[in-house]
């Protein structure tokens, strides 16, 4: 008799370290406490500001029931941590990326300004250029016939010579001003050309940068993660860009907390992508969360 009820008592201890059986109150029927954990600095927010986010985070499904549902506590049952490692390198290196993009976007509108504004100006230059050659060739043209008229002849009568030799200069000038002309014009080209070639390697560079960007977007929510095992409750934050991204983040992890699944509405919280800029719950995860609750 003796012997069973050690045994037994050896049982209950052993699945009680286990901690297999530990019971939880039923959902919704008292606020769940947390707690910050890990705080890394390096993500260039205070405590007092990830509390409050957290704060607001859990405000979201709340509100949604009109129930207190999750409470402050230093010694809190869930921890919330808050994890520097690559994913949020990458999204800083993302932001210094995409402020790179906008003030390569904004330089690129520059050049393609001034290069339309000298386009614009060498079009006007080569149009002169081209009627001050239509003009020289005609002249030329009939200079040179009148002189192998009189040639044939014998020559010109003096004030016809005379008036051949002040056309031959007339057109040497015009010639000098025309090669003047098509300098001017070469040399806009070759500004034209190389605003393109700025503008294009700026693209390039842009293009470049988004692809980077690109690589690592619309992941699945490896921001973060609600992690039950039986080392007790935790939500680890690895990843945010801006306080409302970290706000929705754990808007997320404190209903997995709440035992909501993911939902199929790519514009409710739930999604299990993080996409949407929605921070409202949507029909279906009221639903969800009214069942969770028994509330109906």
């Amino acid at each position: 008799m003796f012997f069973v009820r050690k045994n037994i008592w050896w049982i209950v201890l052993l699945l009680l370290a286990s901690g297999a059986y530990v019971l939880r109150p039923e959902p919704c029927t008292e606020p769940i406490s947390y707690q910050i954990g890990k705080f890394d600095p390096k993500f260039g927010i205070s405590e007092e500001t990830f509390l409050k986010v957290i704060e607001e985070a859990s405000l979201v499904w709340e509100k949604s029931i009109n129930k207190d549902l999750f409470v402050y506590d230093s010694e809190g049952e869930i921890v919330v941590n808050l994890i520097y490692d690559e994913r949020q390198a990458t999204s800083d290196k993302n932001q210094e990326l995409e402020s790179h993009v906008e003030e390569s976007k904004q330089t690129a509108e520059e050049v393609k300004a001034k290069f339309l504004a000298l386009e614009d100006e060498y079009q006007e230059a080569d149009e002169e250029y081209k009627q001050m050659l239509e003009s020289f060739q005609k002249d030329h043209d009939q200079y040179n016939a009148e002189v192998e008229y009189y040639n044939q002849r014998g020559g010109a009568p003096k004030n016809e010579y005379d008036r051949l030799v002040r056309e031959k200069a007339r057109l040497a000038v015009m010639n000098k001003e025309m090669e003047s002309k098509r300098l001017e014009v070469n040399a806009l080209a070759e500004e034209v050309n190389s605003f393109v070639a700025e503008y294009n390697d700026i693209i390039r560079n842009v293009n470049s940068k988004i692809n980077t960007i690109n690589e690592s977007a619309g992941k699945e929510f490896s921001e973060g993660e609600y992690v039950r095992d039986r080392d007790g409750r935790r939500i680890n934050i690895y990843e945010f860009d801006s306080l409302a991204k970290l706000r929705r983040v754990l808007a997320h992890e404190f209903g997995h907390a709440l035992d909501l699944e993911h939902n199929p509405n790519p514009d409710s919280i739930m999604y299990y992508l993080n996409n949407s800029l929605n921070m409202a719950p949507t029909t279906e995860e009221k639903g969800d969360l009214a069942k969770v609750c028994k509330l109906s």
